[in-house]
């Protein structure tokens, strides 16, 4: 929904702030898309994840948030994986942003390896607590 702040959202509407570089790789301009799914970090992070889930040779578009949410919707033939398969690209969009916005105002770095661990944890939490049982068997 281009809602995502960045660098470029503000350069769009005229505001000057400087260098539109994304701050996790330093090699393209910062949009939403490029954030959250093709940057260098969030490849890296991807592909942990994609491991985590056993899924290999993926063909999908997955290198622009749509695409991304979209295979999660249509892959496999169960629903319940594929809600799990959903609320885990969910976590990774909502971890990579937290990295991203550590990095640029906190100036903290955290690897992608870390950011996928912790991306396992709040999944485990999230469907601990908050899925009722019969919703998993």
């Amino acid at each position: 929904m281009g809602r995502i702040p960045s660098t470029v959202a503000p350069h769009k509407r005229g505001v000057n702030i400087g260098s539109l570089t994304c701050a996790q790789c330093n090699r393209a301009d910062e949009c939403a898309d490029h954030i959250l799914s093709d940057c260098s970090y969030v490849t890296t992070t991807r592909e942990w994840i994609f491991r985590w889930c056993g899924l290999q040779n993926v063909a999908a578009d997955t290198k622009s948030i749509r695409g991304l949410l979209d295979f999660a919707s249509s892959w496999g033939s169960c629903p319940k994986k594929r809600k799990v398969l959903t609320l885990i690209f969910y976590a990774m969009l909502w971890l990579v942003l937290k990295a991203r916005n550590d990095k640029v105002f906190n100036h903290k770095s955290i690897s992608p390896t870390l950011v996928a661990d912790n991306i396992k944890s709040l999944v485990f939490v999230w469907v601990k607590h908050r899925w009722r049982k019969k919703e998993l068997k």
